[in-house]
């Protein structure tokens, strides 16, 4: 039987280029990501430490962290849609996703601008 369940990741912190102004592309900027993982909490299994069956989300943070910043995106928008493809290609077990990316600097008198995109098998 099927156990439709939610994963959140909050927070996540990294910094990378991302925006389209000379000094955004000159150095990394603070970026907090937050991801919602919908997946099948019936297929989950551990064994000595490790995931054998399920959603690993270590390993998603991990995927994450190196995705982006290995690139140089241009914009927030440009991001997301990016890392949730890629995201749905290299995790089959994630049923959706949605991935918000923040960034705390990007207009000063705010907390921050965030993208969000919802994604889909």
């Amino acid at each position: 039987m099927s156990q439709p369940g939610l994963i959140t990741i909050a927070d996540l912190e990294i910094s990378a280029i991302a925006g389209i102004y000379p000094h955004e592309r000159e150095a990394p900027q603070r970026l907090l990501l937050q991801a919602e993982i919908e997946t099948d909490f019936s297929a989950v299994r551990a064994e000595q430490g490790r995931v054998v069956a399920g959603f690993d989300y270590h390993r998603f943070a991990q995927f994450l962290e190196d995705r982006i910043t290995s690139a140089r995106y241009g914009l927030l928008e440009d991001l997301v849609t990016d890392v949730s493809g890629a995201a749905l290609r290299e995790f089959p077990e994630i049923v959706a996703l949605t991935l918000a990316v923040r960034k705390p600097a990007a207009v000063p008198q705010t907390r921050y601008v965030e993208a969000r995109l919802r994604v889909t098998r």
